[in-house]
């Protein structure tokens, strides 16, 4: 592909459809900008219904905004058709041809572009070497894997050479291996070849996989669009947050600057995510969600010495594994509140083998967010104190003088 790159413009794109039992209008797609840079990867993400899908059709033409415009390049698109517009799609179907073998599927956009036989061959051969088909040119599509033959379906839209690559779940229909696999060797792909890519998925681990900027869509609209490590380590709104992984919602209550969780109440501080810093006593009373992503529940291990109404009143909440499965490089177990709130949380364990059933552990809250509907709130739990104390202990006056006890000197390194 040496054609220059061009990217994409979405410039206040709305959608709007009549509701068929009620007859009235609502919006798809509201108001949207997004600006997709030459040669980046960008994945749609969201839940079924929440304009994605939509948002594609209309880059690619199959759909026609009803408000603002779509830019290729610096030139406007909306009134182009979608063969005119230089972009191709590739479905979650394939949408390949049955009677044709692989090389004939690959090579059917460029036959109906009238290109020389000759540099038909060359093309056709040269994408499916780059898409690790070599030597199947000649089988039938019925012959073929489902990954194999969405790599035939991906080959036969990159053989024309768009300037934007559109593709809708292209995975979907495949088992969580050859989703896998199929990831990393687009990753691959799109590093050799460069192309602009956007990608509709539903799946998060499947966005951040393969995106170089995720956008997170809800109702129509755009909730947060950044690079996937910023998503996940910065989320800006209450549905992000909520969407990208299993969060435990819990209940709470603020009173004069303290949050009230089930039977016990945590010291706030002020600040959160770069706002600014506040007295937690200037939130008004009332009641919070307190929302704890699994990842952000630091757990670890509640010692025989140690007293767990001490690390209670430091901050550090003691509870017990009730179940555990591997996931990732984690261990995501199920925690059952020790007396102090009545539902189980999920929280992620830091540790090479499956903890014991019915073992203590100790989870804080101070990486947990705080809101109000949709307003999050300018606090934060405290960070716990080390070392919290029993009552025959020493307490140490402020958590930069506390050195861990001996035996955990090791996991201190999960609150850092």
């Amino acid at each position: 592909m040496d054609k220059i790159k061009k990217g994409v413009r979405l410039d206040h794109i709305s959608k709007i459809y009549q509701d068929p039992k009620t007859g009235k209008d609502f919006y798809a797609v509201k108001d949207t900008s997004l600006t997709i840079e030459p040669g980046s990867f960008v994945t749609l993400l969201g839940p079924s219904g929440c304009g994605k899908t939509t948002t594609l059709r209309m880059i690619a033409g199959f759909e026609s905004p009803d408000e603002g415009e779509i830019y290729l390049g610096d030139e406007p698109i909306n009134a182009l058709t979608p063969n005119k517009r230089d972009t191709a799609m590739v479905f979650q179907s394939y949408a390949l041809l049955p009677h044709y073998n692989v090389f004939d599927n690959v090579a059917y956009g460029l036959k109906l572009r009238k290109v020389p036989k000759d540099e038909i061959r060359e093309r056709v051969m040269h994408i499916l070497d780059l898409v690790e088909l070599t030597g199947m040119e000649g089988r039938m599509t019925n012959q073929l894997s489902g990954g194999q033959q969405q790599r035939v379906a991906l080959a036969r839209v990159l053989a024309v050479e768009p300037q934007v690559l559109l593709l809708d779940e292209p995975f979907g229909a495949l088992d969580a291996q050859v989703r896998e696999e199929l990831r990393q060797w687009i990753k691959r792909l799109h590093r050799e070849l460069g192309f602009t890519g956007v990608f509709v998925t539903h799946d998060q681990e499947e966005a951040m996989q393969v995106a170089d900027r995720v956008v997170v869509m809800h109702n129509g609209r755009i909730e947060q669009a950044d690079k996937p490590a910023e998503i996940w380590e910065h989320p800006k709104t209450r549905f992000v947050i909520e969407f990208l992984s299993d969060v435990n919602r819990i209940p709470a209550m603020i009173s004069n600057g303290r949050l009230h969780v089930g039977t016990i109440d945590l010291a706030l501080d002020g600040g959160a995510d770069g706002t600014p810093v506040v007295d937690p006593k200037s939130i008004p009373d009332g009641p919070a969600d307190l929302l704890l992503r699994p990842k952000d529940a630091r757990m670890r291990r509640l010692e025989a010495e140690e007293d767990s109404a001490a690390a209670q009143k430091a901050g550090l909440l003691p509870v017990v594994i009730r179940s555990a499965v591997p996931k990732g490089g984690a261990i995501q177990v199920e925690a059952e509140p020790e007396g102090w709130y009545e539902n189980a949380l999920n929280a992620y364990v830091l540790e090479d083998a499956l903890p014991r059933l019915g073992r203590g552990y100790l989870m804080s809250f101070e990486r947990a967010y705080l809101y109000r509907g949709e307003e999050r709130l300018p606090v934060h739990v405290r960070k716990p104190r080390w070392p919290f104390v029993g009552e025959h202990g020493h307490e140490h006056s402020s958590p930069e003088a506390a050195e861990p006890p001996k035996a955990l000197k090791h996991e201190a390194a999960l609150f850092i």
